[in-house]
């Protein structure tokens, strides 16, 4: 489960990368592009600060902030289409600043929790990996996406379908942590 979620939850990665291609194929200045992502990573450091912050007051659970982020940056590549000028395209730089980052910020205290301190360095090295390839078969599907389509919407619809994944696998974690938890007090009992 964790691994499906952080796999597609790479997504959230993929904007940052195809943000600016997308602003000059819309025709944006490359001082403009610039501004993109300047904004972008100015607000990214703001949400990890506060993302923490809110994960530690234990308001929502963590998988939850993370579902919710993916959701958001999800809806957001839906309207691809939409972002084609300075103005539009710095909501997309807003949001992907503000919610890019939630995976990344929490994803060591998620699988933490849900697989315990002791799994933690072999479900980071294989999470790492996974994402890895991840990564690197959606530059190729993204690529051909554009060629084929000749603009970034359809790859931004790609990076949307991934991101919707992960935010419904991460709304099923609490789901699969008491199937677990109901498993092992099944263990317990029969021993």
């Amino acid at each position: 489960m964790a691994l499906t979620a952080c796999t597609f939850s790479v997504g959230a990665n993929l904007i940052s990368v195809y943000m600016a291609s997308k602003a000059r194929r819309e025709g944006l200045s490359r001082p403009q592009t610039a501004t993109l992502s300047t904004v972008q990573g100015a607000t990214d450091l703001a949400s990890r600060l506060s993302m923490g912050f809110i994960a530690d007051l234990g308001f929502l659970p963590k998988s939850v902030m993370v579902s919710i982020s993916m959701g958001v940056l999800a809806i957001a590549c839906q309207f691809a289409h939409y972002f084609t000028d300075h103005s539009s395209m710095m909501v997309l730089a807003c949001l992907q600043g503000l919610f890019g980052g939630a995976r990344h910020n929490l994803q060591s205290v998620i699988l933490i929790d849900y697989l315990g301190v002791e799994r933690l360095a072999k479900a980071l090295s294989v999470s790492m990996v996974v994402m890895t390839l991840t990564i690197a078969l959606s530059h190729l599907i993204i690529g051909g996406l554009e060629e084929a389509t000749g603009e970034f919407d359809a790859p931004f619809y790609y990076i949307s379908a991934m991101l919707t994944v992960s935010s419904l696998v991460f709304l099923t974690e609490p789901l699969f942590r008491r199937l677990d938890q109901r498993k092992q007090m099944e263990r317990v009992a029969a021993v």
